[in-house]
């Protein structure tokens, strides 16, 4: 019997609403995300991949206006939920990691206070329980607890982002969304970051939503990768699967976006042009004013996701599932 995933994410649609017209920034993106899994979302800046998670969790503002689809946690419907029952909801079944901790952060409340809030608020614990509980989260991220009494601005970087995630566990969400939780962090603390978050979801069995633009640290992070262009999911697959034979247009070009430490030199290859403008986004396929494989065909339909393989969905006119000698019987993606 297949095991219902924890988050179930179908056609989701956002839209901003604008003076000239309103701007489709997710279009029907599809996935979902299983119990302990971690799940990567990619793609360049203004892809969508931001906009997607805090459309799942509600929090976007206007003028972002939820126009489609439905965001299942666990059978139940985020998008249907009342405003009390967001308040229980967040934090407590799903957590957000954010990609600036210092923003995160208030720079006028020591961290212990910040934590003890999210334990006061909603689980009604008193001031002194609540700072206890606090320090354990410290020194499960691996701050020592004398760093209670420390303001945002007094701790590096790695540290700070380490409390946001400390926040985010506070109330042990079986699911943490993480948008671009390294940014900004040099390599050696980035892994460091990384290495602790693949620890902790091991030991308290959480699932992840990642979203980066850094396709190198998705790769080794993530059990499963979607590749998103221009608010639409270009690519699905598991990582290694990903990593060994990626089928869109797209997804290669990423891949060649960046240097193999092992193995002979070669010459990088970046991806031409620039990401459409979303108020006029092209006809047709949305990459193909970039793509080198790009024909007639690609100006005139726009590619839904199919099954290319075992867990392995592709949107492109070029890429069918006939040219797939596992698996040649084409089927939609969920959607």
């Amino acid at each position: 019997m297949t095991q219902e995933p924890l988050l179930s994410v179908k056609n989701l649609t956002v839209e901003y609403v604008t003076p000239r017209g309103n701007v489709r920034a997710v279009d029907n993106v599809s996935f979902e995300i299983g119990r302990g899994e971690v799940f990567g979302l990619a793609g360049e800046s203004g892809s969508g991949k931001s906009t997607a998670a805090m459309a799942a969790m509600r929090l976007l503002q206007p003028p972002a206006i939820i126009t489609g689809g439905e965001v299942l946690f666990e059978g139940q419907d985020i998008l249907a939920m009342t405003d009390e029952e967001l308040r229980f909801f967040r934090w407590k079944k799903i957590a957000l990691v954010f990609q600036s901790a210092m923003n995160a952060l208030n720079p006028v409340l020591t961290v212990g206070e910040q934590i003890a809030d999210v334990l006061r608020t909603h689980e009604g614990m008193a001031p002194a329980p609540a700072l206890e509980r606090a320090s354990e989260l410290l020194q499960l991220v691996g701050i020592e607890p004398s760093r209670l009494k420390s303001f945002p601005h007094q701790l590096s970087g790695g540290m700070r982002q380490r409390v946001v995630i400390a926040i985010a566990l506070a109330l042990k969400p079986p699911l943490l969304f993480m948008d671009e939780p390294t940014t900004a962090l040099d390599v050696v603390v980035q892994k460091e970051i990384l290495q602790q978050i693949a620890e902790l979801k091991d030991q308290l069995g959480f699932s992840i939503l990642f979203i980066t633009h850094d396709l190198s640290l998705m790769l080794e992070f993530c059990d499963k990768v979607g590749i998103l262009y221009a608010g639409r999911l270009a690519e699905i697959a598991p990582a290694k699967q990903l990593f060994g034979d990626p089928q869109h247009p797209y997804t290669r070009g990423l891949m060649h976006s960046f240097p193999e430490l092992h193995g002979s030199r070669h010459r990088m290859e970046g991806i031409p042009g620039s990401p459409p403008d979303m108020r006029q986004p092209p006809k047709g396929c949305r990459f193909h004013p970039r793509c080198k494989e790009a024909g007639p065909e690609c100006e005139l339909h726009l590619p839904r996701l199919v099954e290319l393989g075992a867990n392995h969905y592709g949107a492109c006119v070029k890429v069918t599932p006939s040219q797939i000698p596992k698996n040649p019987q084409q089927k939609e993606y969920r959607s």
